[in-house]
């Protein structure tokens, strides 16, 4: 497998995501990365749950919880990996995030960082490959001109 370049997913399904962590704040929340890897992209159709208990600074999966097989079905779309997200922090991994990777054999690791202030809250997203490295996201859009 050529090493993955760039990720591209839906503005919807990444505002959906966000949506869901801010709902959730300041605790994280943990989700797979479902879609399709074509060459050097992967392209992300949907973010499905995934059984977890969300507390502040990590999250907790059952130890027979497998985010790789986990609801996994006869679709034609693959569990790539997993996103979660880091309230009050960056987008960059941890080693604990790198070392989760690995063990699960996840290609995609996603993170969506969230910071709140009294009067603005910011959201980062990115997502890296199995070598450690940062994908280049693009973000599709409806075209909505006639």
């Amino acid at each position: 497998m050529e090493d993955l370049v760039e990720v591209i997913v839906d503005r919807k399904v990444l505002d959906s995501f966000k949506r869901r962590a801010l709902k959730v704040y300041p605790r994280e929340i943990f989700e797979q990365v479902v879609g399709r890897i074509s060459g050097t992209q992967v392209r992300i159709f949907a973010f499905r749950d995934l059984e977890h208990v969300a507390k502040r600074g990590d999250v907790v999966v059952e130890e027979d919880v497998n985010p790789m097989t986990e609801g996994e079905d006869e679709s034609r779309f693959d569990i790539l990996g997993t996103i979660h997200s880091h309230p009050q922090d960056t987008i960059e991994p941890s080693e604990l995030d790198w070392e989760t990777m690995k063990a699960d054999g996840e290609l995609v690791m996603g993170i969506c960082a969230i910071r709140k202030t009294a009067k603005r809250r910011f959201v980062s997203f990115a997502f890296f490959g199995r070598n450690r490295q940062q994908l280049q996201l693009t973000i599709g859009e409806e075209n909505t001109s006639p």
